[in-house]
């Protein structure tokens, strides 16, 4: 998730109950129509209903076990007065694109889930921590989860159109955005070779208000997730003390 490298990667999200091990592809239960705008939602309604469908009190959904995207990262990497080891800092800034199910092996496109149809999901993850050995380890990571809704007003999509210099993402058409759940950090480490696989786990899991007419079930909701993915497998390159960007995949 942290590192450079010349053609895009993979990263994905997938919610876990108690134990990180044994519990990768907890499914959970999605309302797209908290977030859709007033076009069509025929096929939303076909996959609701259908085998796939669930509901929570009187709100139905569909049933998902993973959300797939691709990031942009920025990372500083400094020296410390201790050879060969580093500190790094870094800001991920993820499009999330597509849900999946059955253990992550079946995708849901946008005509039916209505992600990147009626409205965009983005996220953004900051960490900070060492690097030594070839090795990423993370000491601090946050998580935020947002939503680009088409049908509000401003209506344009969020872009990133750089970085800034205190390492945030430079974002246009946020005018819409509105946060859907928030992340504190329990674990992350990641590969500096190619391809640079990584993993990252969050706890506490925060549900807003709109985060919890979005996300229905279950409740009390997932309190860890995990964000783990790759960088192509050309690898990346740091310049010491200057920002080196890179691109990937991504999964929650």
């Amino acid at each position: 998730m942290f590192k450079k490298f010349v053609s895009p990667a993979v990263v994905a999200l997938t919610a876990l109950a108690c134990n990180p091990a044994s519990a990768a592809f907890e499914n959970f239960c999605v309302n797209s129509l908290a977030l859709a705008g007033t076009s069509s939602t025929a096929n939303y309604s076909s996959l609701i209903s259908g085998s796939n469908g669930c509901t929570a009190g009187s709100v139905s959904g569909f049933t998902a076990d993973k959300l797939n995207g691709g990031y942009s990262e920025l990372l500083v990497v400094t020296p410390t007065s201790t050879a060969g080891v580093f500190n790094f800092q870094s800001t991920v800034f993820v499009n999330w694109g597509q849900y999946f199910r059955n253990d992550g092996a079946q995708s849901i496109n946008a005509s039916s889930s209505l992600l990147g149809a009626q409205y965009d999901l983005y996220a953004v993850v900051r960490a900070s921590g060492t690097l030594s050995g070839g090795a990423f380890s993370a000491s601090t990571a946050s998580l935020e989860l947002w939503a680009d809704q088409f049908g509000e007003a401003g209506g344009a999509s969020t872009v990133r159109t750089g970085w800034d210099a205190g390492l945030n993402p430079v974002l246009t058409g946020t005018t819409d955005d509105d946060l859907l759940l928030t992340g504190d950090f329990l674990a992350g480490s990641g590969a500096a070779a190619a391809p640079g696989i990584f993993a990252f786990s969050f706890q506490n899991v925060a549900l807003t208000t709109l985060g919890n007419s979005y996300f229905i079930a279950p409740r009390p909701f997932y309190f860890r997730l995990l964000s783990d993915g790759d960088v192509d497998t050309n690898g990346f390159n740091v310049t010491l003390n200057i920002g080196s960007t890179v691109s990937g995949d991504l999964l929650e």
